[in-house]
């Protein structure tokens, strides 16, 4: 800590040493001329965001048997085998791995 008397003493000697205190320039204000008008900014208006299109399935009429859409909304109500039927759905054969690579021994697959 300084006392006042320390820090005057410390003052009057940097100035007899030649330490020129500046004192900052003040900063400028910006002039505004009445003659210029000031520009409008605004927010541009944009184009509303497109709404994103309803999922949609084709499929058959599980009644009639004709080529139809179904919406999202009308697949999640169906039941697994209406679903099924209604988008063709089968699955053939065997779901199983290819057999590529060595296989679970380290052997090889055997044809």
């Amino acid at each position: 800590m300084f006392t006042t008397e320390q820090l005057r003493r410390v003052y009057e000697r940097m100035i007899a040493a030649g330490i020129v205190f500046d004192k900052p320039e003040p900063e400028q204000t910006p002039v505004v001329h009445e003659s210029e008008p000031l520009p409008v900014l605004s927010i541009a208006t944009t184009k509303e965001p497109q709404r994103p299109k309803p999922a949609t399935f084709e499929g058959f009429d599980l009644v009639t048997g004709e080529r139809r859409v179904y919406s999202e909304r009308e697949i999640n109500r169906m039941s697994a085998d209406e679903m099924k039927r209604a988008l063709q759905m089968t699955v053939r054969g065997e779901m199983e791995l290819p057999r590529i690579g060595p296989g679970p021994n380290g052997r090889g697959y055997q044809a």
